[in-house]
């Protein structure tokens, strides 16, 4: 799926770069006919079911379109309506926010996370050294999920049917709304050493936070 998103950002990218859209203003019906052939081109590759792309800037929508399909088994078509869980794209959303905060002063990159939390967390191999914001957002902070996060992580909504949704998936479980608890009881529950949730063993890599990059969800 990474790959794929990729794909689409570098095309969309490399299509703006051809058409000359100077800074996303306009898009030419021309233009509109050319990403949309482009990206029908790598649906068509079949690598993924459906999708669908948006360019927008500070005024509204330039480009929106689905390709594709929503339920491949019906025929059900993917629209620029279609509801999809965004998972770790919201990542990209947590960066822009992070930057624009730095730049109201809000917030330093550098500043330590426990400057901000009302709970101790340290990586226990190495209590000395800070988890910085910036850690956190570059996959560095040492911090690991472990199976607490993908068992918990996950909550069905609120009188959702169940009919033809499967409960458990192979790596995430999905949890009935009752068990939905606060975000920060959750993240003290994982990483505070007096956490229901807390390993400290699979919980946290061996390395010095900022020294090595691990994908986190739990970090994010």
């Amino acid at each position: 799926m990474k790959k794929i998103l990729l794909l689409l950002v570098s095309s969309v990218f490399i299509f703006a770069c051809n058409q000359r859209v100077t800074d996303f203003q306009t898009l030419t019906p021309d233009a509109k006919t050319a990403l949309t052939k482009e990206l029908r081109e790598i649906q068509k590759q079949g690598h993924i079911n459906g999708f669908s792309v948006a360019i927008v800037n500070e005024n509204g929508s330039l480009y929106e379109h689905g390709f594709g399909f929503a339920n491949k088994a019906t025929g059900q078509p993917y629209t620029k309506h279609t509801v999809q869980h965004i998972a770790s794209v919201s990542k990209t959303l947590i960066g822009i926010a992070l930057m624009k905060a730095q730049e109201m002063g809000k917030l330093k990159l550098e500043d330590p996370i426990q400057s901000y939390l009302s709970f101790d967390v340290s990586n226990p191999n190495f209590p000395n050294e800070p988890i910085t914001i910036k850690h956190l957002a570059t996959h560095t902070s040492s911090i690991v999920d472990t199976e607490h996060y993908m068992n918990n992580a996950w909550m069905l909504a609120k009188n959702q049917d169940l009919t033809n949704t499967l409960v458990d998936f192979p790596y995430q479980r999905l949890n009935k709304p009752e068990k939905a608890i606060p975000m920060e009881e959750f993240l003290e529950k994982v990483l505070s050493k007096q956490g229901s949730y807390y390993e400290k063993e699979d919980g946290f890599l061996n390395n010095k936070p900022g020294r090595f990059f691990e994908y986190s969800n739990i970090g994010a």
